[in-house]
């Protein structure tokens, strides 16, 4: 009895001992990874300056939100976080920007609201406000028929081409799919501003098509588009970040202009 007690006990002792040392590493990991995390700052949610009569903060400003911002009476900022959440502070005030805020993984839409209200700022800079929105469609799903490019649709919308400005008598317009050869002939009257697409081509994400004015040819250039189409972004920022990535920068500019109004 004694030689089998023996063979049993060695075999438990063994095990108890590597046990032992794996709790052992486990307990001194997790003291490091605590403070590794005790030194680490903890950081606010990024916000974007979209308005400001303060000379410390710019439109297109991206600031972090625990920053603390000092106004004097009169003064006013706005801004807003990759959660599309707006924020307006009126002086006199002193304190954090604040904003609900956003997690990593928004640092994509917070850099695309940082860049479009940048330019915006910037094209107001060079034409001034009012005529700056002279001819820009107010609706972000219009379809222009003098851009080249990428051009977006998101949600439900229609497909709906517009034009700049109207002109002084009809012109004829041909749309035809690169890929089907499918066509159709629209007539713009002189007021008309925007039509439907015309049911004779199909329009689907990724189609490319010719805008071309047969009547015209020597003052209205054909030029090539091509359709993005999206699900309804209920986020207007993660939604102007979606048309600016997607190379649709006129329409995402339109985006950030109703979020300022």
């Amino acid at each position: 009895m004694g030689i089998l007690s023996t063979m049993i006990i060695r075999p438990m002792h063994s095990n108890w001992r590597a046990v032992t040392k794996r709790a052992a590493i486990a307990s001194l990991l997790g003291a490091c990874l605590s403070l590794i995390a005790a030194a680490t700052p903890s950081m606010a949610a990024p916000v974007v300056i979209l308005m400001s009569t303060s000379s410390e903060l710019k439109p297109g400003d991206v600031r972090d939100s625990g920053d603390t911002v000092s106004l004097s009476a009169g003064q006013t900022v706005m801004l807003n976080d990759a959660s599309g959440q707006t924020r307006n502070l009126t002086g006199p005030y002193n304190g954090p920007l604040g904003g609900s805020g956003g997690s990593t993984a928004d640092a994509s839409i917070v850099a695309s609201l940082s860049r479009l209200v940048a330019k915006r700022q910037e094209n107001q800079d060079k034409v001034g406000a009012v005529r700056g929105n002279a001819g820009s469609a107010n609706d972000p799903n219009l379809i222009s028929v003098a851009q080249f490019g990428a051009q977006c649709l998101e949600g439900d919308a229609p497909l709906v081409l517009w034009r700049p400005k109207p002109q002084p008598a009809p012109m004829r317009m041909m749309i035809i799919d690169i890929e089907s050869d499918q066509s159709a002939i629209m007539t713009w009257q002189p007021a008309d501003r925007s039509l439907p697409w015309p049911a004779a081509t199909l329009g689907q994400d990724g189609g490319r098509y010719w805008i071309y004015w047969p009547d015209h040819e020597a003052t209205q250039k054909a030029i090539e588009i091509q359709l993005h189409m999206s699900k309804a972004i209920a986020n207007p920022a993660a939604r102007a970040s979606w048309m600016e990535q997607t190379g649709c920068e006129r329409q995402a500019l339109i985006v950030v202009e109703k979020m300022l109004q």
